[in-house]
């Protein structure tokens, strides 16, 4: 039915979109991480603050931002 396809279309965006907001916080992280391997830990903690905002339940994000407070 063409209301199923509707469906099918807007529930395939949706993954579609999940996906690519997956990638994006994964090179956030990458790049908190390259600040942080580069001392550069006020750089690093915006860039982590704003992966918990997309996704506040990251653990990595929440990990990496302790040892930074933590030094």
């Amino acid at each position: 039915t063409p209301e199923g396809s509707k469906e099918a279309a807007a529930f395939h965006d949706l993954i579609q979109q999940a996906g690519q907001r997956r990638e994006y916080i994964t090179l956030l992280l990458l790049d908190a991480k390259k600040y942080m391997t580069a001392q550069n830990y006020k750089q690093a903690e915006t860039i982590l603050k704003r992966v918990l905002k997309e996704s506040p339940s990251s653990e990595e994000a929440q990990s990496l931002l302790q040892q930074i407070s933590s030094r």
